[in-house]
């Protein structure tokens, strides 16, 4: 075949010129054939090309032109041996770049070697499989990088690939996982529920949607963790495959229990502080029928001769009404409310004081060992309340254990760290070494998990017998220290109960007030007493005259401030009961201080509201209802004495 045949060939011409790709023939170190795509490809027109002294190096880089050339010509003249590719840059007349593919086949052209080839543009393609390996590259990063464990598995559960988050959520290294079967992650107790999984991929897979289940995993070391499981159907080399998306839903769960915790003691203190209010309106109605009840009563006593039978009977009525003023004060401390007396004590001294009667309350049913860390700091606290806890951790943990009860008592400084969710825990976040721990632990029946946050409910109770009290009064004295409760129990095994008290002063300490010997007569004055109850404040002034006090009345504040504003003079001091209607005790003392800033006042209530701002008013003695004369002398000697 020689090039004019070629040439003039009318199908290799028509051919030429449709084809979307450059088709040339060179011979003799120059173009001899080229068809109309050059234009388009080049910037030079064919004829420009095949004419003489063109060079094809002004239109592509052909580094490796004389190599290719040596291949070709080592090689035989066969029409069926492929031609040899190479990629190359094309460079445009006006300067732009193209990417293409060469081709080039040796063929013999009138007797003489010549190299038929052709020039496919890549560029669009070259750009795209860069995207792509730009996309793959992507993918992969963020395979590696992606927080929740992936799988690749087949339909069988084989795991093919996962990425580091797999490894590091399942504890196995990359090459154990591989082979692996996705069953083997899931505890034994669980593996039931794959068939359900299994059943409703195979209704749903490559539907395009994505499978959610909530699952449970299992790492090696046997240690199970709840997830979210997301299976997608997809498909790589005409294979079915199951991309497998893991998520460890460990934190979340425990910070949903943590604020379901939360919740629950929310709505505890929303409960106590609905009690707190209920029971300072009890309290102050019950407290001023006790007072006199039991003032009358002590009046009674100390007029009879000690030969008198109705002495006795005095006194039988005497001590029923301290007892029921007991209870209202118990009833008070479950609030948090109760007034307390803070004063820096040894709380280990404390607490020994009562090792012999709680021993003895123990010793009918089993025996109470002690524990107590010598070395911890003095406390700031009131140890009446904090005895009347102890107490009631003993006899709660006696009704608890019955018989063969082993209890245990011990003091130590905190070395515990609560956040203030965890459960069975009452109050706010403690830290380790800032407070004073006070354990009690029994062998007794236990608390079940739903009982466990109704423990210091008011009345609520699993026994007969009790009045459901004992625990909230508890609380009550922990929270009026701004402690808090861990408790930990298990069904059959016992409970430990830990109070803990903070190593910060807790309130507010009075004078030290040493009572010396009570006078018969106390100086002559009067005494102005304001209170809405006639029986309390009859009693009252019946008590101050037989002081040696004259006494004038008044039914409410009003009244009280207009009689202070005509007796300003005479008065040496003045009785307010704290819950009055209209104007209020505190509100009558804060104009009193007004008018007299020096005139002595003692506050009188029969419940536990308005005592902290009582100090601020200049008023640190208070007469606590029910009360009896003796009570009355007390107050009015630390009156005298903080003159």
């Amino acid at each position: 075949m020689n090039f004019a045949d070629l040439a003039s060939d009318k199908l290799f011409q028509l051919f030429a010129d449709q084809c979307p790709n450059v088709i040339f023939i060179e011979a003799g170190q120059r173009v001899i054939y080229i068809n109309s795509r050059a234009k388009e490809f080049f910037g030079y027109s064919p004829d420009e090309i095949i004419a003489e002294g063109f060079d094809l190096k002004h239109i592509f880089n052909w580094p490796e032109k004389a190599e290719l050339k040596k291949e070709l010509m080592a090689k035989p003249e066969q029409n069926a041996e492929p031609a040899i590719q190479r990629q190359i840059n094309v460079v445009h007349r006006d300067g732009s770049e193209k990417k293409c593919i060469i081709s080039v086949k040796k063929i013999v052209l009138s007797g003489q070697d010549a190299y038929l080839g052709t020039i496919t543009d890549i560029t669009d393609f070259s750009m795209v499989n860069r995207r792509l390996l730009e996309l793959r590259q992507h993918y992969w990063a963020l395979f590696e990088a992606a927080s929740d464990a992936i799988f690749l598995e087949t339909i069988d559960g084989v795991i093919l690939d996962c990425n580091a988050a797999a490894v590091r959520s399942y504890g196995y290294t990359k090459e154990e996982l591989l082979g692996m079967n996705a069953s083997e992650l899931v505890p034994g107790d669980y593996a039931s529920s794959l068939k359900v999984v299994a059943e409703e991929l195979s209704r749903s897979k490559f539907s395009g949607r994505s499978l959610l289940v909530v699952a449970t995993g299992k790492r090696k070391d046997n240690t199970i963790f709840p997830s979210e499981v997301s299976i997608t159907g997809l498909e790589i080399d005409k294979e079915n495959l199951y991309l497998v998306t893991i998520r460890d839903i460990s934190t979340r769960r425990e910070l949903e229990i943590a604020r379901k915790r939360y919740d629950q003691q929310l709505h505890q203190l929303k409960l106590l502080d609905n009690f707190s209010n209920v029971v300072n309106g009890l309290a102050n109605d019950f407290n001023n029928l006790l007072t006199g009840i039991m003032g009358y009563a002590d009046l009674l006593h100390r007029d009879l001769l000690p030969s008198s039978p109705a002495r006795e009977k005095a006194r039988k009525i005497l001590d029923a009404a301290r007892k029921g003023g007991e209870y209202i004060q118990q009833l008070i401390s479950t609030t948090g409310r109760l007034p307390a007396n803070f004063q820096r004590a040894d709380l280990v001294a404390v607490v020994r004081e009562m090792v012999a009667d709680l021993s003895q309350m123990v010793s009918k049913s089993g025996i109470l060992t002690s524990l107590f860390d010598e070395e911890l700091p003095e406390l700031v606290f009131d140890p009446s309340q904090v005895k009347i806890a102890v107490e009631n951790l003993v006899k709660n943990a006696v009704e608890a254990a019955s018989e063969n009860a082993r209890i245990s008592l011990s003091i130590s400084r905190g070395d515990v760290t609560f956040s203030g969710t965890e459960p069975g825990f009452f109050g706010p976040p403690m830290q380790s070494g800032k407070y004073i721990a006070i354990k009690v632990s029994d062998n007794g029946s236990g608390i079940s998990y739903e009982n466990l946050p109704r423990i210091f409910e008011p009345f609520f109770t699993t026994r007969f017998s009790s009045r459901g009290l004992g625990l909230p009064t508890v609380l009550g004295i922990v929270r009026r220290h701004h402690g808090a409760i861990m408790v930990k129990s298990e069904i059959g095994a016992g409970s430990e109960f830990t109070l803990m008290f903070p190593c910060k002063d807790a309130g507010r300490n009075e004078p030290e007030f040493v009572a010396s010997q009570i006078p018969d007569k106390f100086p002559a004055g009067a005494v102005l007493v304001v209170d809405d109850e006639e029986a309390v404040s009859e009693i009252l002034c019946v008590q101050l005259n037989n002081l040696g006090f004259a006494t004038h009345q008044a039914c409410d504040g009003n009244a009280g401030l207009n009689l202070f504003k005509q007796l300003n003079q005479e008065l040496s001091l003045v009785i307010v009961d704290l819950a009055m209607p209209g104007k209020s005790g505190i509100e009558l003392i804060r104009e009193l201080r007004w008018l007299n800033p020096e005139i002595p006042v003692i506050a009188c209530s029969g419940m536990s509201e308005g005592m902290d701002e009582l100090a601020h008013l200049g008023v640190n003695t208070t007469l606590h209802k029910p009360f009896r004369l003796a009570d009355i002398e007390q107050a009015l000697l630390k009156v005298q004495f903080k003159k």
